[in-house]
């Protein structure tokens, strides 16, 4: 799944499939994610593309949004808010 993730950061990524993907229930994979990797789903998923937007501010010159969409922000608003504790 994280192989996965670090693959497919741009795009589009649920929980839900993610479980279908894996024969899991959306429940269980949550439970047994947090159990292996130590943080959420969501969370692991928004760190990795805090960490592709990180490598983009400081190698690029390119425009924070376009940087966040590029990076698998749907919304500047989420990517916003993936600063918050």
């Amino acid at each position: 799944i994280c192989e996965y993730i670090d693959k497919h950061y741009t795009e589009s990524i649920k929980l839900t499939e993610m479980a279908d993907m894996v024969g899991l229930s959306d429940g269980y994979l949550s439970k047994l994610f947090k159990q292996k990797k130590g943080v959420g789903f969501n969370q692991y998923v928004n760190h990795v593309r805090l960490e592709q937007c990180k490598n983009d501010l400081i190698y690029t010159n390119e425009p924070i949004t376009q940087i966040a969409y590029k990076n698998g922000f749907s919304k500047i608003k989420k990517y916003s808010i993936s600063f918050s504790p």
